[in-house]
């Protein structure tokens, strides 16, 4: 007898700044209690990619806002939780996790009208697969935006040196060079970006458990994410 999935029904919301960790533990997340996931920064970077894609500028709102019409992009769960965009069949995924689209993506996210027409995509995720499979949604508003009344909410952040380190070890991985200085000015300018913007800023949720990434491993940070929703009580 195949025993029920305990987090059906279940939201987890992880916010977070660029390289603190968050994709991979909701990955992890997703694996470990067979749950739906949706990396909210995808929507982000494809607007951006969009706005580049036609020559366009990310800072302008204009732009951004014209982009926020995602009719010619497919957006699919591939297996193994796997969020693919495919545009005209094709998967761009590599191409929107390229550093120019990275900050691009938070250039339109400071719009106030950007984030309003990508925010009911989100909210039907959650509303669509909670009920089957329980739904874990990543980004930077979830917890205090998105889904305020998520059974459990995460802030996971890390120093800014630590993200920049592991930002040039992911860029490696995919056959691209940076820069150390380069990319840690970069970090703390889409840091302030985030944090500084007047609609949906980042920042943990008054209700949210807090993990510091910086000297710990991603095993690390899933247990001790994992042992804080097994306690009797999750929400304080």
């Amino acid at each position: 007898m195949t025993q029920r999935n305990p987090m059906i029904g279940k939201v987890i919301a992880i916010d977070g700044p660029a390289g603190a960790g968050k994709g991979t533990l909701a990955t992890s997340l997703a694996r470990e209690y067979r749950m739906k996931y949706l990396d909210t920064g995808t929507l982000y970077r494809t607007v951006a990619y969009k706005v580049l894609r036609a020559g366009g500028d990310p800072a302008r709102e204009e732009d951004a806002l014209k982009a926020c019409d995602l009719s010619d992009y497919d957006f699919k769960h591939m297996g193994n939780n796997k969020f693919c965009v495919l545009l005209d069949g094709e998967d761009v995924m590599s191409e929107l996790r390229t550093q120019s689209v990275g900050q691009g993506a938070s250039k339109v996210a400071f719009y106030t009208s950007v984030r309003s027409a990508l925010k009911q995509f989100q909210i039907e995720f959650a509303e669509k697969w909670a009920s089957q499979y329980g739904v874990i949604l990543d980004g930077r508003d979830i917890g205090t935006v998105i889904c305020p009344d998520a059974d459990y909410k995460f802030f996971i952040d890390a120093d800014p040196e630590v993200r920049a380190h592991r930002r040039i070890e992911e860029l490696k991985s995919r056959g691209h060079q940076a820069n150390f200085e380069e990319t840690l000015s970069e970090i703390l300018e889409r840091d302030a970006r985030d944090r500084g913007r007047k609609d949906a800023p980042l920042k943990p949720a008054g209700d949210a458990y807090v993990v510091d990434t910086s000297h710990k491993n991603a095993l690390q940070v899933l247990q001790m994410v994992m042992d804080y929703i097994s306690m009797p009580v999750a929400k304080v």
